[in-house]
């Protein structure tokens, strides 16, 4: 216990510097041990460190007062070995427990002396690729493993190496220095707020499963709790009321922020006035540096969290991470919700409440780092101002993939969007599965507004639900629009609108002819008069209303009179077709063929410009039986129908 009598100097009323006292209090602990600092407030003009020694510090809601302008208020740190030299390093495979695991095989200069189950990281001088990289200084590789067994200068380590691994290679382990830091408050002094101090409040170092529970901070002058190195780390019951965020200052207001740490995970999390609840970085070193800045943070789960306005993404990612997990996570009255950068995240089960955007995937301004393999699953976005869900990577024109479509592809699964913003889905320049797409508008949208806008991506959908029943504005609202280049395939959507709307819908799609688009199986409370508009040749729609069921086929100058028109009349089974044909000239459409539906109705429209028409040829050469037994030329914005008998297809209108 952490007593005045026993450590002079100690003042819990706040008024004296306390870190002497309590650095002696630390000092005198065994190690292992635990020391109970009581309630109060004490003053830290200088950081509180363990000093590397495991220990379990416990503040009986006692509150540390950060008291210096660049020292943090808390250093928790252990250490690692001294790194030994990897002459070579091979792929092996691992016998565990009867099966076989990817491993490595460690050539090193020295025998290593660690024991089977170690920590240990292996790391280099060669770049993280495809990450955010200055100009002198870079992220390098670097990845935690288990050892399976050693012989003299050789190991066996579980794992896989991320990334190349072929300069200046070495290995350290993470020594086993248990410390856990519980049940404290830490504040700032109010003159360093105002003299704008910078610099971060807990650092949390080096430590094999490091403990920080039931923390709150009041007041960081920057990122309140900083992950460094670490291995299974456990942050849990932390609040954070504030975090200063000013770039221009220097100053980042993250909560928690993820520095080349591994498997750590975050429990009931609330941060308030935060520039993120939780973000991750990689930093960049020189070669050479300290193993504890090598390697990207990985396999980090965050859960059961909270952040109420955030001043940007409430959980955030950068573009060295991979494998982080938010899972049942809320943010509320933030710039975003969630945004991505990196690889293979997963937002699972999460929130998102009165937020510009829901959540995003991205990639930097500007070099040329990647983001892709993502899983966003059970998110629900409500009140949304701007775009629901983005996934827009190489959109800006500085970044070296500028508007390059990315084939590794991100997965939405079961997307509920409440009284939102349109447009509900945002793609740019990706190959994107969404399997679950439900989003009500908000009765204020643009003029004109879509559902959903797709450039340059392969989209695969399926069972969408665009609901405008609550739109009152808006002259032209469309369920999607497909534009630049790329492919679209929608198997169900659901188009909803209020009785009398119907003039204002545009279509289920608006495509351009350089997208190919096939839906199937679109439902409308009733007919629209052009379901669809655009496309490539190809392109297919069908859809039912509530008296019909219908496909568009759209075919453009020579496409009308090529032979696949006939096959995708053929092709298409349903009782109604329509047959788009967009011409500048005259163009003919070849012989037709018998008809699988009994009674099917073929409507033929010229939608074509000033002159340009459409003729249908009458005869048993091509199966029709026009009017007046004669050709029929069908002048721009004209059509004809034509039913299937059984035998013949025989004019209607």
């Amino acid at each position: 216990m952490a007593t005045p009598e026993r450590f002079p100097g100690l003042d819990p009323s706040g008024a004296a510097d306390s870190a002497p006292a309590l650095k002696a209090a630390i000092g005198a602990c065994p190690d292992g041990g635990t020391l109970i600092v009581p309630a109060g407030t004490y003053r830290l003009a200088s950081t509180l460190s363990n000093e590397g020694k495991s220990i379990t510090l416990l503040g009986n809601e006692a509150t540390l007062v950060r008291a210096h302008p660049t020292a943090a208020a808390v250093l928790l740190t252990g250490a690692y070995d001294d790194p030994i030299q990897v002459t070579s390093i091979t792929p092996v495979t691992v016998e565990l427990g009867g099966g076989q695991q990817p491993g490595v095989q460690l050539a090193m200069t020295s025998a290593p002396g660690w024991a089977r189950g170690d920590v240990v990281k292996v790391y280099a001088d060669d770049e993280i690729p495809e990450v955010r990289q200055d100009s002198g200084n870079k992220s390098r590789v670097g990845d935690f493993m288990i050892v399976d067994r050693t012989s003299g200068n050789s190991a066996v380590l579980v794992g896989t190496p991320n990334g190349p691994f072929t300069s200046n290679i070495r290995a350290a382990r993470l020594r086993d220095v248990p410390v856990r830091f519980e049940g404290f408050r830490v504040d700032t002094d109010p003159n360093g707020l105002s003299a704008g101090w910078g610099g971060t409040t807990i650092v949390v170092s080096a430590l094999m499963r490091p403990a920080v529970r039931d923390i709150h901070v009041r007041v960081s002058t920057a990122t309140a709790i900083l992950m460094r190195g670490c291995y299974a780390y456990d942050v849990e019951n932390v609040q954070i009321d504030r975090a200063v965020d000013n770039p221009s200052a220097g100053q980042f207001g993250y909560g928690i922020l993820d520095n080349s740490s591994a498997y750590g995970v975050v429990r009931n999390l609330h941060a308030r006035r935060v520039r993120h609840a939780y973000s991750d970085d990689t930093p960049r070193i020189a070669t050479n540096s300290s193993v504890v800045l090598y390697g990207a943070t990985y396999g980090t789960r965050i859960v059961d969290s909270v952040c109420h306005g955030a001043s940007a993404a409430a959980f955030d990612t950068h573009s060295c991470s991979e494998l982080v997990t938010f899972d049942n996570c809320m943010a509320v009255d933030s710039r975003e919700g969630f945004s991505l950068r990196g690889r293979k995240h997963v937002i699972k089960d999460c929130t998102a409440v009165r937020c510009t955007t829901g959540a995003q995937v991205i990639t930097e301004s500007s070099g040329a780092d990647a983001s892709w393999g993502h899983i966003i699953t059970g998110f629900l976005g409500d009140g949304l101002s701007g775009a629901g869900i983005r996934i827009i990577p190489r959109t800006s024109s500085s970044h070296s993939q500028y508007n390059r479509r990315e084939t590794r592809g991100v997965l939405l699964q079961n997307i509920t969007l409440r009284n939102s913003a349109m447009p509900f889905l945002q793609a740019n320049n990706i190959v994107l599965d969404v399997h679950g797409l439900h989003a009500t508008a908000r009765a204020q949208v643009d003029d004109v507004a879509n559902g959903a806008i797709l450039s340059n991506s392969v989209v695969q959908a399926k069972d969408w639900t665009i609901d405008l029943q609550n739109v009152t504005s808006g002259s032209s609202l469309r369920g999607l629009q497909s534009r630049q280049t790329g492919e679209v395939s929608v198997d169900g959507i659901e188009l909803r609108w209020r009785d009398g709307d119907g003039g204002r819908i545009q279509g289920v799609v608006v495509g351009e002819s350089s997208v190919t688009v096939t839906v199937k199986n679109a439902r409308f409370p009733e007919s629209l008069s052009t379901p669809s508009v655009g496309f490539a040749r190809g392109s297919t729609i069908d859809w039912t209303t509530k008296t019909q069921a219908s496909r568009l086929i759209t075919r453009r100058q020579d496409e009308v009179s090529n032979s696949e028109t006939v096959r995708l009349i053929y092709r298409a089974g349903d009782p109604q077709v329509i047959l788009l044909c967009t011409v500048t000239d005259g163009r003919t459409v070849p012989a037709l063929v018998a008809s699988a539906v009994p009674g099917q109705i073929l409507y033929v429209v010229n939608s074509g410009e000033s002159s340009a028409t459409v003729t249908v040829r009458h005869g048993a050469t091509y199966l029709t039986s026009l009017r007046g037994a004669a050709n029929r030329r069908m002048t721009p914005n004209s059509m004809m129908s034509l039913v299937w008998t059984g035998t013949i297809w025989q004019q209607l209108a």
